[in-house]
This record gives C-alpha cells, sequence and structure tokens, in this order.
C-alpha cells in the first residue's frame, strides 16, 4: 500500500501541483468549475447559459431528438443577437489554456449538426464573456485546413475548432 504523501511525492505528480499552482484561476470564482472532468464542465457551462437566456427572457423549449442541437429556443434577443423562432443552438465554452494563458479553444464544431447557431462563452479570470454566431457563417469562416479536428489535415472531416481571443475571430458578436 502506497500512502498518498508518497504517491504525491513521485516527480509527475510533483509537476501536477506545480501546474496547479500556475494555474490563473485558482483561488477564483470559476476555479470549481474549471477542474470539473469535461464531460461535466461542458454540461454545467451549459446551464449557466441557459440561466442566462432566461434571465433574458429567452424561452427554451423542450428538444426532440431529431434537433440534434443543445438548446432549442423560441425567441430573439432583440438589440443584442436575431435569432428566428425555433432556433437551435449549439453552446461551447472555454477557459485560457496554459501556458500562456492567452486563449481559448472552442473544439467539437460539427458541420451535419442541426444547430442555425453557436453560443461561445469565454471564462476569463474575473469574467464571463458570451459570443454568437450563425452556422454558415462560422464555417465559412473555418474552412481552412488547420481549423479541422478529426481526420487530419488531408481528410474531408467536417468537425472544427478554433483557437484565439474573440477579437481574432470578426464572426464572432459579442452578446454578454
Amino acid at each position: 500500500m502506497l500512502t498518498a504523501e508518497e504517491v504525491m511525492s513521485y516527480p509527475c505528480c510533483q509537476e501536477i501541483l506545480k501546474r496547479q499552482d500556475e494555474d490563473i484561476y485558482l483561488g477564483t470564482p470559476f476555479y470549481p468549475l474549471k477542474i470539473l472532468a469535461s464531460r461535466s464542465k461542458g454540461s454545467e457551462m451549459e446551464k449557466i447559459v441557459e440561466h442566462w437566456m432566461k434571465q433574458h427572457g429567452i424561452e427554451i423549449l423542450k428538444k426532440r431528438k431529431k434537433d440534434n442541437c443543445d438548446r432549442k429556443i423560441n425567441s430573439s434577443l432583440t438589440n443584442i443577437i436575431e435569432l428566428v423562432e425555433h432556433s437551435l443552438i449549439e453552446l461551447k465554452g472555454s477557459f485560457l489554456w496554459a501556458p500562456k494563458w492567452n486563449s481559448f479553444k472552442w473544439q467539437q464544431l460539427r458541420e451535419e449538426d442541426k444547430s442555425t447557431g453557436y453560443i461561445f462563452s469565454a471564462y476569463y479570470v474575473d469574467r464571463l464573456e458570451m459570443y454568437f454566431t450563425e452556422k454558415q457563417e462560422l464555417f465559412n469562416n473555418l474552412l481552412d485546413a488547420k481549423y479541422k479536428q478529426h481526420g487530419g489535415k488531408e481528410k474531408d472531416g467536417n468537425t472544427r475548432w478554433f483557437s484565439g481571443l474573440p477579437s481574432d475571430f470578426p464572426f464572432l458578436k459579442r452578446i454578454a
């Protein structure tokens, strides 16, 4: 049997502790969200956006399995974004990435999903910003092979990702 102290003295565990100590989110209100497992983190980020939408009078509709999206809404965000009724929205969130802490990464953007738009959450240390883009505009701006996520740069995969600050991408329209 190994004690916890013994295991944590291993060089690999010391590296984990060093990375945690260098995490700019450590001690911030967002840290508990940041350290969740990926699936749980994504789910909680979606709930945060949903709560914000409800606060702004956006009706969240029960989605059907065939809708193939994160949320179905029946409203427009007047003066924020214009959406058609029954819009199918994908929600994506990201924290700043180590080691430089100067870019976000939004991943798993699938062209075949039935969404009409995306809301991207950008979790800074001290605030949350949200951005919207229409699906077609998003994929029109992610045609280059460097944005392909699966299948390699040579294959014709249609899952995309992008990385940077929201200001790097003019197609992102700030909504919060």
